[in-house]
């Protein structure tokens, strides 16, 4: 690598404000301020869907969003550019949401 060339240019941190998720946000925090990469948070709020219509499978799931948006106001804090993403998955697809939003980082 050149001087001046930057491995990382757009971290993406997957969060569903579990304990583990917590724990690769502080990796993505460091590499993000050692890269000087952008480092974008998003969050899939997975729906199950039935007779009824769709609801999420997390039932907090207003408290992990508020969680993971005071996380990434924290970096901004700390200088670190960062940004929020939600989207959506019928539940058991949150891994081709979060491979669609890598795609359009």
């Amino acid at each position: 690598m050149e001087e001046g060339e930057r491995m990382f240019k757009v971290i993406l941190w997957a969060s569903d404000g579990s304990e583990h998720a917590e724990r690769a946000l502080n990796y993505a925090r460091e590499l993000a301020r050692t890269h000087s990469a952008r480092l974008v948070a998003v969050h899939v709020k997975e729906i199950a869907v039935g007779r009824a219509g769709g609801y999420p499978v997390q039932l907090d799931e207003e408290t992990v969003e508020r969680t993971i948006q005071a996380q990434v106001k924290d970096l901004h804090g700390a200088g670190i550019d960062a940004g929020y993403e939600q989207r959506s998955a019928t539940a058991g697809g949150a891994a081709h949401a979060l491979a669609e939003a890598v795609a359009d980082l």
